[in-house]
């Protein structure tokens, strides 16, 4: 991690992430690998009224999709969100949830590109 630019020449191999703060990351490097991430899981699901808060527990920097469903059917999934959190912590704020529903379902996935 930097906080400015990264660059890797010829030559180089990469393990894991090269993250710069306030610049750009040239890699022209001869391999490397990107670690698999942890599936999100989640450590907060609170209901109101009028909203529902999710919070998720994931990896950062990969895109995350978040569904919801009423019925836990298998072809009523709604994606409500999708993020690149740069935090592992990542909260996201449901308004339409309906009032009269007893429950709700969701589910989180990282989206490989």
């Amino acid at each position: 991690m930097a906080y400015a630019s990264i660059t890797m020449n010829a030559g180089s191999t990469l393990e894991g992430r090269a993250l710069a703060q306030n610049g750009a990351v040239t890699f022209n490097g001869d391999g490397g690998s990107l670690s698999i991430p942890a599936a999100p899981m989640f450590t907060r699901i609170a209901r109101t009224r009028t909203y529902t808060t999710v919070t998720v527990n994931t990896s950062p920097y990969f895109l995350v999709t978040l569904q919801s469903n009423p019925s836990l059917s298998l072809t009523n999934w709604t994606t409500i969100a999708t993020n690149f959190p740069v935090t592992n912590i990542w909260t996201f704020i449901e308004t339409n949830g309906m009032p009269t529903e007893i429950q709700h379902f969701y589910r989180a996935f990282i989206t490989m590109p």
